[in-house]
């Protein structure tokens, strides 16, 4: 040893002892001296290194560690320490090649080892990390650090198993060492294992009561699961322990929003910021606090800081567009999420949300591109599902937007929303009991979801059960008091049960809820409306279409209430509009149709009709409406072709056939009316009104005894209808029960006491009988037990009187009834048959003058309010009647008057009316006029003229009869009816007029024709006998229909056998009538050849009968060939 060794191993002593005396500089200093005097010495190199490592100048350490390993190569320590100073300058990579080399040149040195491991950790080289411990452990296996990080390695592979193994053996080998149970709690906290990771965080607390990062790991799986007050205590407790840690803070501020402790979270979230104001997650959750809070405006602020500071991250984009989403700026929010998408393409929720704006955006189709790259990267994202049958429904794809609702459910059945939306399309669908299967799954799964109850309760009222969706309406307006909607809807489901007053209130709460709510002024004005409050509704459908101008229902309305009004031009005008929103809304036309009716202007009603059936060819009720028009028009045969049409479209609607049988009844087509009310009755056996018009047929055509079964099963569904009374009357007046008339009469009165008809039938009824005796029941039909006795009631006894006496006093109580002021029809017709009764009984009397003069009298006063512009067929009738009064009185010249007046008025009705049918029924009905003329040829002692007119009549009739009328129409004169006579042929020719029976006779040897009852051929008929002859020819036919009627039925042989046995005492009757032998008389005087031929010319019901028995008559050796 040289004298420099010794000194400079003096030096290094020195520094040796400088370094335990903390003199780190003197240190340093003596190793310099010791490498001056040796440059050459490692060690010396080497301490100076670690010298300097302890003041923490790094990098003149590892150039003293350089010299001490360039001088001795194999020199480990110093390798081993260079590793050291390079891991404080954050040279990893050279610090491991420091260590490598260190191992090399000493393998079983383990703390070079487990250093390695550490460093390769660091580098997350967790593989060769773990393998560098398990070196590590080969060595020394008792090492619990090295076991620790080998798990803490295996966690960071997310091997929590084998990781909780390794930290099991650091326990084991110190089992106080709290790293190892924190760390181990972390690795059982992500197998979720909570229970036993919790029991891992609370032995490191017990073991070090400070330990920050067990105190928040706890709190973190206390929050995992949902334990949140717990949690909060953990983490407020880790703060404590160490308030500058950002991490606790954000994690503290997470578990407060889960309470939804929004306020307190972003003060936990502040406090984190103002530790590290570049904590991208803090600023993160900061913003969803605040999202929480509704404080969108502050959110998208925090979300921009965030993304400042980490511009990468998807999840920021994706949740601020979502918030723009919140604020309803859809365009803005877009551009955020094509972002989330691009920054990561795998990004799910980013497409689905770019779907969802183009939804909002109303771009359906292009929406569902960007829901099926949702569902490519994610097949199970229901929410992508969802989207997607949104943008489907929109479309109107409404089967495929269901199948995406059902794949939705299918992936998440519990999805309420999806559940909802799928009724909400089949509802649309008017699948509405689907519908409603499907608002009840979303009752199930979210009782609370008012807006489901308010749908359930539209389907239900949809299929019309209004009852039972009242309940609905009435839950989702208490879970949402604010859901104008729903009281919307009550108030319309009130509307249609009829409940208007009620629905009101509830459209009212709407309105105050939302005064710009259509719907809610719309049915309000409906409300209204049904209330004949139309001046309100008006109000209420102006304030409608102010609101939303294109609600063509709105405008529909609206015109039904200016038509109320009155204001038919503006309910025109409104359907119009409707019209010019929706021309092909076919109810439009149909109302405005009905409007332009009740204007009379017929022809542009029957255009509206018309254009209604053009688009929509299925509308009854276009159909019934163009019925009406054409009834109008007179066009009784098209408007009964378009009510077939109606009744095809609908042929279950029994109104519409009982309807049609009204139509048939018109054209006098009475067995198809027969038919069509049968048909009614059929389809609703409970008809009153098909009752009843079919027995008022079958009584027209005789049939008296089923239309009589037909009244009483009218009467019996409804005993209050006072005209079925009226019509069972007449039935029983025909079979001569003039009794049980006259109660069902009162039973008619009793309901309608001012019901004019019924008393002039009483009246005719009470004619014919004695006195009027109150039965104790009816023997026709059990619904009446007793009648009411009206004589008392009314405090007129003559009411019970019979005869003539009796019929003027039921007249006269008519009158009371119908004031000439109020009833001008009823007191007119009154007074006409107070006439009648008056004609008849002079009819009956030795000395008729004084009861035919009355007649007059009140025939003349029924004309006061009878007059020809108000009742023009009325008048008509009067006019016969007067005339046919007159003829009796002989005062020709007044008859001949007031028959130049009918005729008058009669062409000019006959010329006003449009319809042949109905020109025809006129024609035929008034035919008296013409038939009247030939009573007052007669009277003046003008036979020819008299026989010429009747033959014109009868065929103007016949002519009529068979649709043929014709203005030329052809009768022939007295001298070509000659032409049919010869010596041994003779014609006889009767007439009936409302005023008598004439019969002419016409033979070849007589220049004029001889009317019976003349006594010479220029002289006047006695005009009494003819009246008489009428009344009792009259009375036969009355009684032969009778009898007929009940042959025909033929309920037993007896009835049957009656009739034949009494048919010849019936026509021995008739021809006394007829007075055939005076006719056969005056056939048989002739100066030359006996007559041998007869032609008989019957007129009106003697068509009827077998005419030509009557004169073939062997006792009496009568044998003419009659034709």
């Amino acid at each position: 040893m040289g004298k420099g060794d010794l000194n400079a191993e003096n030096w290094l002593n020195q520094a040796k002892e400088q370094f335990e005396a903390g003199d780190f500089e003197g240190a340093i200093a003596s190793c310099n001296q010791a490498i001056e005097l040796k440059p050459d010495n490692y060690y010396a190199w080497y301490n100076r290194g670690a010298l300097l490592g302890r003041l923490k100048r790094h990098e003149e350490a590892i150039a003293s560690y350089d010299k001490a390993i360039e001088i001795k190569p194999d020199y480990y320590e110093a390798w081993y320490y260079r590793s050291f100073a390079l891991a404080k300058l954050g040279l990893y990579e050279e610090e491991l090649a420091s260590y490598n080399k260190a191992i090399e040149l000493k393998p079983e040195e383990y703390q070079a080892w487990y250093n390695r491991g550490a460093l390769l950790g660091t580098l997350k080289r967790y593989e060769e990390a773990i393998a560098s411990y398990d070196q590590t452990i080969e060595i020394k296996p008792d090492d619990y650090r090295t076991w620790h990080n080998r798990g803490l390695a295996l966690a960071n592979l997310k091997q929590y198993g084998e990781a909780i193994a390794s930290y099991n053996q650091a326990i084991e080998i110190k089992p106080d060492y709290y790293e190892a149970w924190n760390n181990r709690g972390w690795a059982l906290a992500n197998l979720k294992q909570y229970g036993e990771a919790i029991a891992s965080y609370n032995q490191a607390i017990e073991i070090k009561p400070d330990c920050h990062e067990a105190w928040h790991r706890r709190g973190t799986v206390l929050s995992q699961t949902g334990q949140y007050e717990k949690a909060l205590i953990n983490f407020n407790k880790a703060q404590e322990i160490d308030p500058n840690c950002h991490n606790g803070w954000n994690e503290r501020g997470l578990v407060l929003s889960e309470m939804g402790r929004y306020e307190d979270a972003i003060a936990s979230y502040n406090t984190a910021i103002k530790i590290k104001p570049d904590f991208y997650l803090a600023w993160y959750c900061r913003s969803c606090a605040l999202d929480g809070l509704g404080r969108y405006e502050e959110a998208l602020t925090s979300y921009d800081k965030a993304i400042e500071i980490k511009h990468d991250s998807h999840d920021t984009w994706n949740n601020k567009g979502s918030v723009l989403c919140k604020l309803e700026r859809f365009a803005e929010a877009l551009p955020h999420f094509e972002k989330a998408a691009q920054l990561n393409p795998n990004n799910y929720y980013a497409w689905n949300n770019q779907g969802l704006v183009l939804n909002n955006l109303g771009q359906f189709s292009e929406a569902i591109t960007f829901f099926d790259k949702a569902i490519e990267i994610k097949p199970d994202y229901h929410e992508a599902w969802y989207g997607r049958g949104i943008a489907l429904a929109n479309l109107k794809q409404k089967q495929e937007a269901i199948a995406a609702y059902d794949k939705a459910i299918e992936i998440k059945r519990d999805f309420h929303e999806a559940w909802y939306e799928r009724g909400v399309v089949l509802a649309n669908l008017k699948q509405y009991e689907d519908a409603i299967a499907s608002y009840d799954k979303v009752i199930e799964l979210k009782p609370d979801y008012h807006e489901v109850w308010n749908s359930k309760g539209f389907a239900l009222a949809r299929l019309e059960r209004f009852s039972e969706a009242l309940p609905y309406f009435e839950k989702a307006t208490q879970l949402n008091p604010n859901s104008y909607s729903a009281w919307n809807n009550q108030g319309w489901a009130l509307n249609n049960l009829r409940q208007f007053s009620e629905a009101l209130v509830f459209l009212n709460k709407a309105l105050e809820l939302k005064s710009d709510y259509h719907l809610a002024w719309f049915n309000q004005g409906v409300a209204l409306s049904k209330l004949e409050q139309h001046e309100e509704a008006l109000i209420s459908f102006n304030q409608t279409i102010e609101i939303k101008p294109d609600f063509y229902e709105a405008w529909i309305v609206r015109g039904n209430v200016l038509r109320d009004l009155q204001q038919f031009e503006e309910a025109i005008a409104s359907y119009d509009k409707t019209i010019q929103i929706n021309p092909e809304n076919d109810w439009a036309w149909v109302e405005r149709g009905e409007v332009l009716l009740e204007l009379e202007r017929y022809e542009e009603a029957l255009a509206s009709c018309d254009k209604a059936i053009e688009i929509n060819p299925d509308n009854d009720s276009a159909w019934h409406n163009r019925r009406i028009v054409l009834l109008r028009l007179e066009q009784y045969e098209e408007a009964l072709a378009s009510h077939d049409k109606a009744i095809e479209i609908k042929p279950d609607d029994h109104k519409a056939w009982n309807i049609r049988g009204d139509a048939l009844l018109e054209l006098e087509r009475l067995q198809e009316a027969i038919t069509s009310w049968e048909k009614a009755i059929e389809l609703k056996p409970d008809d009153h009104q098909a009752w009843h018009r079919k027995g008022k047929v079958l009584n027209k055509i005789g049939q008296y005894e089923e239309a009589l079964d037909c009244l009483n099963k009218a009467q019996e569904i409804d005993p209050n209808c006072d005209s079925g009374w009226g019509e069972r009357g007449l039935v029983l007046a025909n079979i001569g029960e003039y009794k049980e008339a006259i109660a069902s009469y009162d039973k008619a009165l009793e309901l309608k006491p001012d019901y004019h008809n019924i008393w002039i039938n009483r009246g005719f009824a009470i004619a014919n009988v004695v006195k009027v005796i109150q039965a104790p029941a009816s023997p026709f039909i059990s619904t009446v037990t007793t009648y009411p006795n009206l004589a008392p009631t009314l405090n007129n006894l003559n009411l019970n009187l019979g005869g003539y006496e009796g019929q003027l006093a039921t007249y006269q109580e008519g009158l009371k009834h119908c004031p000439q002021n109020t009833h001008p029809e009823g007191w007119g017709k009154l007074n006409q048959a107070i006439g009648n009764a008056h004609y008849l009984r002079g009819c009956r009397d030795a000395n008729p003058n004084p009861y035919w003069r009355k007649a007059f009298g009140y025939y003349n006063k029924s004309l006061e309010t009878l007059t020809p512009e108000d009742f023009p067929e009325a008048h008509l009738e009067v006019l016969q009647e007067l005339i046919r009064t007159l003829l009796a009185l002989e005062e020709i010249y007044q008859a001949q008057e007031f028959q130049r007046r009918g005729t008058d008025i009669l062409n000019n009705l006959l010329e006003n009316t449009k319809s042949p049918a109905k020109k025809k029924q006129l024609a035929l009905k008034f035919a008296a006029f013409q038939q009247l003329t030939v009573d007052l040829a007669v009277q003046s002692g003008d036979a020819v003229q008299a026989l010429e007119l009747a033959e014109a009549g009868k065929n103007a009739c016949l002519s009529w009869l068979l649709a043929s009328r014709d203005n030329e129409m052809f009768s022939p004169t007295w001298e070509e009816m000659q032409q049919l006579l010869n010596p041994t042929t003779a014609i006889v020719y009767w007439h009936i007029s409302p005023a008598a029976l004439h019969t002419f006779i016409l033979k070849h040897d007589n220049p004029l024709p001889i009317v019976l009852g003349q006594t010479k051929l220029t002289e006047k008929t006695q005009f009494l006998p003819q009246i008489q002859r009428l009344r009792d020819f009259e009375a036969w036919v009355q009684d032969w229909n009778k009898d007929y009627s009940q042959y025909r039925q033929k309920k037993d042989k007896s009835v049957e056998n009656n009739w034949r046995d009494n048919l010849p005492k019936m026509l021995q009757r008739l021809a006394k009538i007829l007075d055939i032998p005076a006719i056969i008389k005056l056939i048989q005087t002739s100066e030359s050849q006996p007559i041998q031929n007869l032609i008989l010319i019957p007129h009106r019901d003697l068509h009827r009968f077998p005419l030509h028995a009557l004169f073939n008559r062997e006792e009496k050796g009568q044998n003419f060939t009659i034709s």
